[in-house]
């Protein structure tokens, strides 16, 4: 697929002062592709930070087999978006796996596997830098076990496996019946920042029209004897607005519009707000 012109650049000058050839395509499974590999006769054939779903045409290509590097521990979170999944999830521990590709998804033989742990205010951005980083560390340390033949394979469990797909947590919009945990894990999963979000952003929606969350706060509003149904507007501030939600409150900060435009908070008429519950399990 097409990437930006700055990171093109910086893999063009990184190939060409270690001595590596390389082939830019908008698309692996192609017979181009399969008669470059075919004419290189490799050993391993090495997928990292692919959305593309390589198909055996191209996988079996090599002698040893593909490997595959996933950033969850398998057989979790098969399929796409699994850090943000996993904070949503509010899981207190992850991982990221090196596997042999197979006609599954995320589905193949693993060949290493790292745990660690969640930290509480992880956000998606966090938990995939900390993915990489497990990631590059696993493929240091065994890389020379794996060409030597010493690598011990495990046959991937179907126990406990889950697999999400391409759409998102409650299609993206914070729903106030949650607690606030919850709310404040929406939001997380979906912060990408500074980078681009190729995923979702956490929204509400007022008078019809969405608007994009990218801070929510935990508050303890256990103290209350009358607390307000969830949703309930609980104070307005100069920086965002206090809502209550299925067990306290919590902050919703740093709103803008669809285009990433911030907006004044007190340009909002918060008592429109819309609120949604949609399937947010997508799991099979």
């Amino acid at each position: 697929k097409s990437i930006d012109a700055g990171i093109e650049k910086r893999i063009n000058n990184f190939c060409a002062n270690n001595s590596i050839k390389y082939v830019c395509a908008p698309n692996l499974n192609t017979k181009d592709i399969e008669a470059i590999i075919k004419n290189l006769n490799l050993d391993y054939i090495f997928n990292i930070d692919s959305f593309e779903i390589i198909k055996p045409m191209i996988f079996n290509l090599a002698k040893n087999g593909t490997i595959n590097f996933h950033n969850s521990p398998l057989p979790q979170y098969r399929g796409a978006n699994s850090p943000s999944w996993a904070i949503f999830n509010d899981e207190k521990e992850f991982g990221v796996t090196w596997h042999i590709v197979d006609e599954g998804i995320d589905t193949g033989d693993i060949l290493w596997q790292k745990m660690f742990f969640v930290r509480e205010n992880e956000t998606a951005r966090s938990l995939i830098f900390k993915c990489i980083e497990a990631g590059i560390n696993l493929f240091k340390e065994n890389i020379s076990d794996l060409f030597d033949g010493k690598s011990v394979i495990k046959k991937q469990s179907e126990n406990g496996r889950t697999y999400y797909r391409k759409n998102t947590p409650n299609n993206g919009y914070i729903n106030f019946q949650w607690t606030s945990r919850q709310i404040g894990c929406m939001v997380r999963a979906l912060d990408f920042r500074p980078f681009n979000n190729t995923f979702a952003h956490a929204k509400i929606r007022i008078d019809d029209q969405d608007y994009i969350v990218h801070k929510a706060s935990e508050l303890d509003y256990s103290h209350e004897t009358a607390k307000p149904a969830p949703g309930s507007i609980i104070r307005i501030t100069n920086n965002g607005v206090v809502f209550s939600s299925d067990d306290g409150a919590v902050l919703i900060e740093n709103i803008c519009d669809i285009n990433g435009n911030p907006v004044k908070i007190n340009s909002l008429n918060f008592n429109k707000l819309n609120n949604f519950d949609f399937d947010s399990k997508n799991v099979a």
